[in-house]
């Protein structure tokens, strides 16, 4: 799979997508630290990338991934099973809100 990618895509290109990957990851570790802090506390969160139905798209990760799943290029069952696994924690994290009285 990445082979194939490699050969699709400039040494920029791919240094630039290493680099928005390494962030997009940064910024979801706070986002599930948000939630950790949340649940542990008991305390509602209102913002969209939690509670929305379509939350996944409201994080910068899922921002991120929308753009890239535009490309057919990024259209690889590795990349379509993250984007996956991301509204399926998104969608956890809702639960776990909504179960907070």
């Amino acid at each position: 799979m990445l082979a194939h990618l490699l050969e699709r895509i400039s040494k920029d290109e791919f240094e630039t997508l290493s680099q928005d990957i390494k962030q997009s990851i940064s910024e979801h570790r706070e986002w599930m630290l948000k939630l950790n802090i949340a649940v542990i506390s008991r305390e509602k969160l209102i913002d969209k990338s939690f509670i929305a139905h379509d939350a996944h798209l409201h994080c910068k990760f899922g921002k991120w991934m929308k753009h890239i799943l535009s490309d057919e290029i990024f259209h690889e069952s590795h990349f379509l099973k993250i984007d996956q696994l991301h509204q399926e924690i998104h969608s956890s994290a809702r639960e776990l809100i909504e179960a907070i009285d």
